[in-house]
């Protein structure tokens, strides 16, 4: 066959964690068998239902030559959506944006006919998550207070500001304190303080989450808002001791 015009290619994640998928010219390959013995990788087209014979070489993971031609169009709808998949992934692998700003980034300009042949966003956000987790797994949630040793570097909003104000390390009675330098600036200068216990979204070891939240007034009219600034894990009750005044138990 007469050498290609187009000899850019993209490897990028499969459908698995493992696998990978190449792009070239608005058609898809898989990769088919090992390597050769003069090096070139393989790779077959991923059209298995019309039993397309189509191959490409790769050699050290760039383009080599053309095989056998394929027996249908190419459809470059197939390949963006292929290519929309593997970023969605790499994102939530490789950073700690949401699902939902990574799945709004990658699909909120894609044409109709890509869309068309991606699966459902909450599918989308869950093969998201699931990528989030394979390359970055959580440790083993800690069975006893004995066994949580928290770290600056383990308590870090999604912007890497460090929370971890205190924590007594007791393994009977812990106290965590979690809040960023600057919710605490806010809360030195807000002029009412409101407390506020939950139990039920508490984290497992600990009986309840006091949230203290600082008000801000609007600059231009009377409004107010009470924003959430430090967040104190107990594992025991508060009650009060006096008016105003709420003390650990």
């Amino acid at each position: 066959p007469p050498p290609p015009t187009d000899t850019s290619i993209k490897i990028i994640q499969g459908r698995t964690l493992t696998s990978k998928s190449l792009l070239h010219a608005g058609f898809r390959y898989s990769r088919d068998g090992k390597p050769l013995t003069d090096g070139r990788q393989a790779w077959r087209c991923v059209k298995r239902s019309c039993k397309c014979p189509g191959r490409l070489y790769t050699l050290n993971d760039a383009f080599h030559s053309l095989g056998k031609p394929h027996n249908h169009p190419a459809d470059a709808a197939d390949s963006n959506a292929a290519e929309a998949r593997s970023k969605i992934k790499e994102m939530a692998s490789t950073t700690t944006t949401s699902n939902h700003r990574i799945y709004c980034a990658v699909t909120g300009s894609l044409p109709a006919d890509t869309l068309a042949l991606l699966s459902s966003e909450d599918t989308l956000k869950k093969s998201a998550q699931r990528a989030r987790r394979k390359l970055n797994p959580r440790p083993r949630a800690p069975l006893t207070l004995a066994d949580l040793h928290l770290q600056p570097e383990d308590c870090r909003t999604l912007r890497q500001a460090d929370m971890l104000l205190y924590d007594n390390a007791s393994d009977q009675r812990r106290v965590v304190i979690l809040a960023t330098s600057d919710n605490l600036t806010i809360l030195a200068e807000s002029s009412s303080w409101y407390l506020d216990g939950t139990f039920k979204s508490s984290p497992q070891l600990f009986y309840q989450i006091l949230i203290i939240h600082a008000e801000l007034f609007s600059l231009t009219d009377d409004r107010s808002w009470c924003i959430p600034t430090v967040y104190i894990l107990l594992t025991h009750k508060v009650f009060s001791r006096r008016p105003g005044w709420t003390l650990g138990r």
